[in-house]
Order: structure tokens, then sequence, then C-alpha cells
């Protein structure tokens, strides 16, 4: 058999395999059945070499199949209509935007001043508070006058942030104007 034919018998072959994930992707056979074909013509050589020919064309088949798959991803218009018949689109259908401040200046003062206050505890405790309460956008600065203690247990290093942190004046008052 020639190139060509064995790459087309192994195509056939492999068309359950490829209706199945046509099927389930939304994504048309025919498109797949292509894309397959390209890459079993390109490894055709390396296929006859293989111990198991027919074996490493199926391989070489779902691969590309699963590639285009992942490659290929359709763009949905929310502005198209979802049937002929009507009317109504896709942002037709998504929730409106809750109110949102539009002023963030009052916010970035407030985490300014929730920075500023951990940042005047040890280094453990910073990190600590910012895992727990997933604070990604501060940074734990060392403090030079402390060496850091990593041996302490989480519920001693919560106690004392939470200590320390009720302790700080101007952070109370930031709470206070907001309540």
């Amino acid at each position: 058999m020639d190139r060509d034919e064995t790459v087309v018998l192994a195509l056939d072959y492999a068309m359950p395999m490829l209706r199945n994930l046509a099927h389930k992707c939304n994504v048309d056979v025919e498109d797949l059945r292509q894309a397959s074909a390209v890459d079993a013509l390109a490894s055709f050589d390396q296929a006859m070499a293989a111990r198991n020919p027919r074996a490493y064309m199926q391989t070489v088949i779902k691969h590309a199949a699963v590639d285009y798959i992942s490659t290929c991803r359709y763009e949905i218009s929310l502005d198209k209509p979802l049937t002929e018949e009507s009317d109504t689109t896709l942002s037709d259908m998504l929730a409106a935007p809750a109110d949102v401040p539009q002023d963030y200046t009052e916010l970035d003062a407030r985490c300014a001043i929730l920075h500023t206050a951990l940042k005047k505890l040890p280094l453990e405790e910073q990190m600590y508070i910012r895992e727990v309460y997933d604070l990604n956008a501060f940074n734990p600065v060392p403090r030079w006058d402390r060496k850091p203690n990593y041996h302490r247990s989480r519920k001693t290093m919560s106690k004392m942030a939470l200590r320390r942190l009720r302790a700080d004046q101007e952070l109370k008052a930031s709470i206070m104007e907001v309540q």
C-alpha cells in the first residue's frame, strides 16, 4: 500500500473516535478528519518505522484531533440572536452589573491604612495574615528591629496579630468611619 491509501485507511478506522470527539466538543467531524489527515501524512515515515504502525497512526490521529479541538475555540457573539425567530441575544440574558462605586479613593485610603498597620507586625504575622485573608496586594516587609520567629504556632500568630491590629489607633479610626 502506498502512503495515501494507508492514511485514508487509518482515518476510516479512526472515524468512530473522531465522530465521538466532534459530537462531544461541538466541532465538525470533517474538520477533525482533515486536521488529523495532515498530521498523519506528516508522520507517515515514523509510523512505518514503528513496531506497530497501525497503533502509531491511530495515536497520531487522536493527538491531532485533540490538538485541533483545543486550538479551535469558536467565538460566540453576544449580539447574535439566539434563534432566527426571536430578537433575544446572549447580552440580553446577562445580569445587570451591580452598583459599583465610581470613586475608589476612599477604598484605596483604607487599604493603605490597613497595609501600614500590617507592616508594623512581625514578618511571620504579616505572612500569616496575608495567607489566611488572601491579601495578595499586600507584600510583607521585614522589620529590622525584630528577628522573625517562624516556630510559633498558627494559633499564637493569629492571636498576636489580631491583638496588635486591634490596638492600632489609625486602623481603628478607619474602621469606625465605615460603620
